[in-house]
């Protein structure tokens, strides 16, 4: 149970709590300040930072296990992998995505991909997101949210469809789900009447993502796929005076260009 008080004091020392007791048969109820409730962490302060960070932890994890798992297999097959058994991040559909721990899940989805094609830790984002075959994660998570919206939007559910509408176009900046969208609205120049046009909305997205690389990205990244098969002993180069040092070489000057 959470529960906030409204003469609650926080000490700027120790920043303890002055809380209200509560008993229900004569048994104290806990007053916590977070509490995870079918798997999504809510907080007493409606911040998502909790279920953020534990998502990237839960990531973490998973993205080392398959590393020590899978760590010999071709860099494109672990890149399947980890798209397959790593990107659930269940509850995104629910966050703000003004939060700004949001970027340090997007940076450890980055990292987690530089890891499994052994690349320099500078290597350019644009690289990481091209190789990771997929959308980039934060578009992911925009996308996810319109997609949550829409279904509360054309739910049968009178209540859970006032709440959706009175959010996006009545409340909007006061209103978790009217912030996404409008959010969404400004990052991919889309109108309210998009909302209702799911193949539509989900085409912009695509597209901004696609338009962002340009084509020398495109390029480098062809490149740096055959370079660490070659690496790697997938591919074999028919001048023999090529070394696997001249190769990594031309990688990291790839990567960081």
């Amino acid at each position: 149970m959470i529960c906030r008080h409204r003469g609650a004091v926080r000490n700027n020392t120790d920043r303890s709590i002055e809380k209200m007791s509560f008993e229900i048969c004569g048994n104290a109820i806990e007053v916590v300040t977070s509490w995870p409730h079918l798997g999504h962490i809510i907080s007493d302060d409606c911040d998502d930072k909790l279920d953020i960070l534990s998502r990237r932890c839960s990531f973490i994890g998973q993205a080392n296990n398959l590393l020590c798992v899978f760590g010999k297999l071709d860099c494109s097959v672990k890149t399947k992998l980890l798209k397959s058994y790593c990107f659930s991040f269940y509850g995104c559909e629910l966050w703000d995505l003004h939060n700004v721990n949001i970027d340090a899940l997007c940076k450890s989805w980055r990292q987690a991909v530089r890891r499994l094609w052994n690349l320099p830790y500078n290597c350019h984002v644009a690289i990481l997101e091209a190789l990771s075959e997929c959308l980039p994660l934060f578009d992911v998570f925009c996308k996810r949210s319109l997609n949550f919206i829409n279904r509360c939007l054309v739910s049968d559910n009178v209540v859970v469809n006032f709440v959706a509408r009175h959010g996006v176009f009545h409340s909007r900046m006061f209103s978790c789900i009217g912030r996404n969208f409008q959010f969404c609205c400004n990052r991919y120049r889309l109108r309210a009447c998009d909302l209702v046009n799911r193949a539509h909305y989900e085409h912009v997205i695509d597209k901004a993502s696609t338009d962002r690389l340009d084509h020398s990205v495109q390029c480098c990244d062809d490149i740096i796929r055959e370079l660490v098969m070659v690496r790697e002993g997938l591919l074999v180069l028919s001048d023999s005076r090529i070394s696997k040092d001249d190769v990594s070489a031309a990688i990291e000057h790839l990567c960081v260009e």
